[in-house]
């Protein structure tokens, strides 16, 4: 855990400092699978897919990285109701782009919440001078 402290404690390295930390967007400071789910079930509703990823079969494709690629993955080998046949890559991509605006809209009316702790870390660590980054895996 940090502390407010702006300097390494008594005979510590400064080579020992942390100047930085590096959170990854999707489940660090945040919950967000679990906007995404919700955005992905409006989407489906919206372009008349009978789809459904509930909490556990959205868990299983979460190890597959990338929405359009789970859209895919589903409807080639689960092959639902309203899958193979109807979800080109053209259809994929605009169903991702309606996801998309709908996991905004989710932010936007504050639906995020971030993790215990979260705050109380970036408040402390930006106290002690530590660079905060954020990555992800997403072309997005």
């Amino acid at each position: 855990m940090m502390t407010s402290q702006a300097t390494p404690p008594r005979g510590a390295s400064d080579e020992r400092r942390l100047t930085g930390i590096i959170f990854e967007v999707d489940g660090t400071l945040a919950d967000t699978e679990e906007l995404h789910r919700q955005a992905f079930n409006a989407s489906f509703r919206e372009f008349d897919l009978t789809w459904e990823w509930t909490t556990p079969v959205y868990e299983q494709l979460l190890s597959i990285s990338g929405g359009r690629e789970r859209m895919a993955h589903d409807a080639a080998t689960l092959a639902p109701p309203g899958g193979p046949a109807t979800l080109t890559q053209q259809r994929i991509a605009e169903i991702h782009r309606d996801k998309t605006r709908r996991y905004g809209q989710l932010l936007s009316a504050g639906s995020l919440r971030l993790r215990p702790g979260a705050a109380r870390l970036m408040q402390e660590a930006r106290a002690a001078g530590v660079r905060l980054v954020i990555a992800t895996r997403s072309a997005e």
